[in-house]
């Protein structure tokens, strides 16, 4: 199953002393994120599948598979509302 979520094209993605920071190029405001949300974000930019990134944040993270289903469902919902993500799969 693939990640069906795009950055929305208002945004830009930069790594920032080891953190990544996400900028609106029309109103400034930005969001860091933390390791978890980095690897959330990188395996959705690079199209990567939804088992690739459970494995991935399973083998750097100790994390449940029903903790990680949690928390990233809260993450998608979070950056859906702010925009930063659109599930392309509605559009």
């Amino acid at each position: 199953m693939h990640l069906n979520y795009t950055l929305n094209e208002d945004y830009i993605v930069r790594e920032i002393d080891e953190k990544l920071v996400v900028v609106n190029i029309n109103d400034a405001k930005y969001y860091t994120f933390n390791d978890v949300g980095k690897l959330i974000l990188d395996h959705i930019i690079q199209q990567k599948d939804y088992a690739d990134l459970l494995q991935s944040v399973q083998t750097t993270f100790d994390v449940t598979r029903k903790q990680f289903e949690d928390d990233f469902s809260l993450f998608l919902r979070e950056m859906e509302s702010k925009s930063i993500l659109s599930d392309s799969v509605k559009e």
